[in-house]
């Protein structure tokens, strides 16, 4: 089923290497399953034993660093870094410098993906930017973000109960849901936070982005306006 929802073969026919952080949870084996043996991609996971206690950490990537997932990949030079929550509900995303994309921007990249990638259509729900990022001061000129990315964003402290708002509605015009703590809803294709299937889409994104996020990080914060 999660492979009819993205273009598998698109991510195996390339050669790329993730690095999937199942933080001792539930996750653990599913992305190197979805992939698939005989692929010049390679999924490489870290933290995959289950485990009760999950390393006396909190398994909720927003909340954890990620220290180790961010090293890894910056220092393997590796294509992008994913953790997931233990119940897999919530995303975290490194890129290839070992920076961590916060929740609006993964949000804003997914939503322009599907709108241009799927044709779909629909509304982006996020959480507002942290204090100084790259996106903070574009947040001021939100009126014009419509335009320029194509679907109508939201940003409000409480996105949660936003997206639980919209999901209860007969005419559900969600298309992107994302909260603080990275969970993703994705109403095309999930009625509830799946952060395999918002993962396995920055993958997509990566792989048709030459291998690289920062080539759609940097086409949203262009088309935003975003000084760097």
């Amino acid at each position: 089923m999660l492979r009819s929802l993205v273009d598998v073969n698109l991510m195996r026919s390339l050669t790329l290497t993730i690095f999937a952080d199942p933080m001792n949870g539930t996750m653990a084996g599913c992305l190197p399953a979805v992939i698939g043996e005989g692929s010049y991609t390679k999924a490489v996971e870290i933290n995959r034993e289950p485990d009760p206690l999950f390393s006396l950490m909190t398994p909720l990537p927003a909340t954890a660093g990620l220290a180790r997932l961010r090293k890894l990949v910056r220092e393997s030079d590796s294509n992008i870094g994913l953790a997931f929550s233990a119940d897999g509900s919530a995303l975290s995303v490194v890129d290839k410098t070992g920076e961590l994309i916060e929740p609006l921007e993964i949000a804003l990249i997914l939503g322009a993906y599907l709108v241009r990638q799927q044709r779909q259509r629909g509304l982006v729900v996020a959480p507002p930017p942290a204090e100084g990022s790259a996106l903070a001061a574009a947040v001021a000129r939100l009126d014009t973000w419509e335009d320029a990315l194509g679907f109508k964003v939201e940003i409000v402290p409480d996105a949660a109960a936003r997206i639980a708002e919209l999901a209860a509605q007969a005419n559900n015009t969600l298309l992107v849901g994302c909260t603080a703590a990275g969970e993703l809803v994705l109403s095309r294709y999930t009625a509830y936070p799946d952060a395999l299937v918002a993962g396995l889409l920055m993958v997509e994104v990566l792989a048709r982005s030459g291998g690289s996020l920062r080539t759609a990080i940097d086409d949203i914060r262009s088309r935003l306006a975003v000084e760097e």
